[in-house]
């Protein structure tokens, strides 16, 4: 690879001509100034030569280094008038380069003639007795030109010398030819280019298929050129690639891209990339808006971490251990090809206090963990925005992805991927019995870890006016059971230390924690060490409506309407693994959905989340109840939690013949149907909307968007009536700080829509 300066207006072509340190001698006569055969040549009126030159003035001594302009006067108190022409030179000069030493004279002119009239010139100040090398490259003259230096001393009747050694007298720029190339990308000089390609193939069912997964082999630029304000990368490349640009701090812009057969450098094989363009998004920008991205908006994450989320190493050398990760939803360009670009991750190590520390075990940029010390961490993993010029099937129909990327956010705080590490640690000889959903598992689940939780895949879903989420387990061989809270802000999730506050002993041996908002650390003490649970925890809100009567008092056969908002797919599209529609169940009715394009199958978060069942004809009680509500997937894929067996080095393999899997997910909270007319449920004392406002986080802390598809105030009530917050709202997100509001419980109202909220 090489790099070198382009002119200003810089000349796309198969051959550049340029300037800059890469220049040949057009002459250089340092060692023969012969003239005509004269062994010496005295001071004389005027002489040329048989190669060219001109000479006036001058003296010099056959095959010396040197020659001496002036070195005698004329006539005494006329003016020094002494100079030497060069041949006529037809390439044109870009730069000259000389010695000189001068004794008396004032000052030394170097001219450059073209038709013997100076087009150029600069004069130097002498330094008396000292020899002083000339260099200049800025020159640019074009066409035929002669060199000229003189010996602009005074009159006098001593001694005044200009002493004279050429060297590369003029010199001309090289041509420098770019090496084969099919594709360039133009970018700002501060940011850099990285393109690459999976290199790894396979065939399947007789096609020609790309694997996942496996790292992209970087390409080298054949040439880097380089003009005032930006970078030229070539590349010479005859298949599909991929590419980032990158800026520090700045989202980077990624895409793909395939070169036209057999151009070089034109405009359809050139991809320029603007200053404005690289600063248009953060690094750490967010969009919390799940209708976004065509509705696939879910900027969470899936790591090679077990369902527990809990690993042990050994302290040995050469122990490590290979983090993967993949975003999700993936940046895939349709849904077919699943070609995807993963975003800049990156990785937090801190203590079980939350104290950045690095004495267990560092992580390197690569993702690649290595045991330094024993103890236990916590590794916290996030990822960076990205704007994608290829993911055509997030965008409105008739968008150029190309020209308006489709922006990914960085991961929301709350998915930050968390998972304990332990190193050089006794076994805690513990069960813990930490099981969810044995009651829909009954006949088999196709989860790769059975009815175990699982951390990533089970959400545990809380009403978002009671701030959390009761979970009770047994475990066998604990003395002790200690939470540890997450601390969820827009962009990251952080940790205070483990405490029993939020953790109930019960008589019977078994422990309730009570869980907040995102990835909680449940760790089990007993007499030798410890275990740890990763348990992920979100808030939701739901309306209750009669389907067959609206507005009327549930009655025996009445279909019942149950609105979320909002809940999230447990296991969405990924690469070669998972491909599923997913839907709402309770105990009483069978959700059944097809297994392509069912609801939810890419958009679940965005969509409607309606479950409807009747109540029987003949049911004679006061309260109608739906429990043991989960999240039901099926579709085609691997067992779900395949994905924490992928290696870099085999990748996964497009999956053209995948098995349908069925599994349920998480918990759901119990929906308390009222059948009697004196009670008024929370459903019906609050009006909510369903569509025309969207508020989040919640429970929130310091602030919450609030996602309107309508101008006009909003106010904010605290549980006596009273209005604590009113704030004038725009159409789209807005963010409104709550930084002031004392923690509680909260009724947020714009019109007819009604939220509770919880900080």
């Amino acid at each position: 690879m090489k790099t070198t300066n382009l002119f200003k207006t810089l000349l796309l072509s198969a051959v550049l001509i340029v300037s800059g340190n890469c220049f040949a001698a057009e002459c250089d006569h340092s060692d023969d100034f012969s003239i005509s055969g004269v062994a010496n040549y005295e001071r004389n009126a005027g002489i040329t030569s048989a190669d060219g030159w001109q000479w006036y003035c001058c003296k010099h001594t056959a095959n010396a280094a040197e020659l001496s302009i002036n070195g005698g006067k004329i006539n005494s108190g006329s003016p020094y008038a002494g100079y030497i022409k060069s041949p006529v030179f037809s390439d044109g000069c870009s730069g000259i380069n000389f010695l000189y030493r001068t004794t008396t004279c004032k000052s030394v002119k170097v001219e450059i003639l073209q038709a013997d009239t100076a087009t150029w010139s600069v004069v130097f100040t002498p330094n008396a007795g000292t020899d002083i090398e000339v260099s200049i490259d800025t020159i640019n003259i074009e066409g035929e030109f002669r060199l000229k230096i003189s010996n602009l001393s005074d009159g006098g009747t001593g001694t005044a010398q200009l002493v004279f050694s050429i060297k590369n007298i003029c010199i001309t720029a090289t041509p420098i030819v770019i090496p084969p190339h099919t594709y360039s990308l133009n970018v700002p000089k501060d940011a850099t280019v990285f393109v690459g390609e999976k290199d790894q193939n396979v065939t399947v069912a007789g096609n020609y298929l790309k694997k996942h997964y496996v790292p992209f082999t970087e390409k080298t630029a054949v040439y880097i050129a380089e003009t005032d304000t930006s970078k030229i990368w070539y590349y010479n490349v005859s298949k599909q690639h991929n590419y980032r640009v990158t800026r520090a701090g700045k989202a980077p812009h990624v895409g793909l891209f395939t070169p036209k057969a057999g151009t070089t450098v034109a405009i359809d094989t050139t991809l320029v990339f603007t200053d404005a363009q690289l600063s248009a998004h953060n690094a750490k920008d967010i969009d919390h808006d799940v209708n976004s991205l065509e509705g696939r908006n879910v900027a969470d994450l899936f790591i090679n971490i077990n369902a527990q989320g809990y690993l042990t190493l050994p302290l040995r050398a050469d122990t490590a251990f290979q983090l993967i990760h993949t975003r999700n939803w993936q940046a895939i360009d349709t849904d077919v090809n699943n070609y995807f670009i993963e975003p800049d991750f990156h990785y937090t190590v801190v203590d079980e206090n939350g104290n950045p520390n690095n004495d267990v075990i560092t992580v390197n940029d690569k993702g690649l963990i290595t045991p330094v010390g024993a103890g236990t961490a916590i590794v916290l993993v996030d990822y960076d925005a990205m704007l994608c010029r290829h993911t055509t099937n997030v965008v409105p129909r008739g968008t150029d992805v190309k020209t308006n990327p489709a922006f990914f956010s960085a991961s929301w705080g709350e998915n930050t991927a968390v998972f304990v590490m332990s190193v050089a640690q006794p076994e805690a000889n513990v069960t813990t019995n930490m099981n969810l959903n044995a009651y829909w598992a009954q006949d088999g689940t196709d989860k790769t870890d059975g009815v175990a939780i699982d951390a990533e895949h089970d959400v545990l879903y809380f009403e978002a006016d009671k701030g959390s989420f009761a979970y009770t387990f047994k475990p066998a061989g604990a003395t002790q059971v200690l939470l540890a809270t997450p601390i969820v802000s827009e962009t990251a999730t952080s940790y205070s230390g483990f405490r029993s506050d939020s953790v109930t002993a019960n008589a019977d041996g078994s422990y309730t924690v009570r869980l907040g908002f995102g990835r909680n650390i449940v760790k089990l003490v007993s007499a030798t060490g410890a275990t740890y649970q990763v348990i992920t925890a979100k808030p939701v809100t739901y309306t209750v409506s009669n389907v067959t009567h609206p507005d009327e008092i549930f009655q025996p056969g009445d279909e019942v309407s149950v609105l979320f908002n909002t809940l999230y797919h447990p296991c969405n599209k990924m690469s070669g693994i998972y491909n599923m529609s997913a839907g709402i169940q309770y105990t009483g009715v069978e959700t059944n959905f097809p297994l392509i394009l069912g609801p939810g199958q890419y958009t679940f978060a965005s969509r409607a989340q309606e479950y409807k069942v009747s109540i029987p004809a003949d049911y004679e009680g006061d309260e109608f109840t739906l429990t043991n509500g989960v999240i039901k997937v099926k579709g085609f894929g691997s067992y779900y939690g395949e994905h924490r067996k992928i290696t870099l080095q085999n990748g996964v393999a497009p999956n053209l013949n995948a098995s349908v899997r069925e599994a349920y997910f998480g918990a759901l909270p119990d929906i308390h149907i009222s059948m009697r007319e004196d009670v008024v449920t929370p459903a019906q004392a609050i009006e909510v909307a369903e569509t025309t406002i969207n508020v989040y986080p919640n429970p929130f802390a310091d602030y919450i968007i609030v996602n309107t598809q309508s101008a006009g105030n909003v106010t904010i009530y605290d549980l006596s009536g009273k209005a604590v917050l009113n704030v004038h709202l725009k159409n789209g997100n807005n963010r409104i700080d709550t930084s002031a509001l004392p923690k509680g419980v909260y009724v947020l109202k714009q019109g007819l829509n009604t939220v509770k909220l919880v900080k």
